[in-house]
């Protein structure tokens, strides 16, 4: 079983090469991190089974998860322009988007939500420190169908990371989602 667990993680680790090459053609070709044709593509030809499809969107997670990443940690690359902000797309549903954030925002962060129970509810089984406060002086704000310049948008079907959230994602402590 050892073994098998060894395999499984060397493989992941190739799988995650592949992603870190596919990421670069992507941002050269002008392309959002997430591509969930594909993806629904690659789930008809080998979601055998509901175990399969649930191993396969873990996989698509992990990957997006890694080119965010790559993004947070490397170059910049800008998906769209908006309100002179610029910011990395990444498309999904509302709820896959809100459950992505703990990859995103900062493990030693705060986040604020006030009378928000979807959101507090998703956010809550991932480990994030939260508060169902509101909070009017944060470090960053995340923004639900407001697009306000805020460090982080979340709208139909769309997650943007503007460049001053990913620049300065080492210094934010304190987050409101609004």
């Amino acid at each position: 079983m050892l073994d098998n667990t060894r395999d499984i993680i060397n493989n992941l680790r190739k799988r995650s090469e592949i992603a870190s090459r596919i990421g670069l053609i992507k941002v050269k070709n002008g392309k959002g991190i997430r591509d969930r044709d594909r993806e629904i593509e690659i789930i008809r030809e080998l979601g055998y089974d509901r175990f399969t499809q649930l191993v396969l969107n873990t996989l698509f997670e992990y990957s997006i998860n890694y080119e965010i990443e790559k993004s947070v940690n490397g170059q910049f690359h800008v998906d769209k322009i908006e309100n002179d902000n610029e910011y990395i797309v990444i498309n999904g549903t509302e709820k896959g988007l809100i459950s992505m954030l703990p990859m995103v925002i900062p493990l030693w962060s705060t986040v604020f939500v006030k009378n928000n129970t979807d959101i507090f509810d998703i956010l809550s089984y991932n480990g994030i420190h939260l508060i169902n406060k509101e909070f009017t002086n944060p470090d960053m704000y995340i923004s639900m169908k407001k697009h306000d310049g805020s460090g982080i948008i979340i709208d139909n079907g769309t997650m943007m990371l503007s460049r001053f959230f990913i620049e300065n994602r080492e210094n934010i402590y304190m987050i409101t989602i609004r």
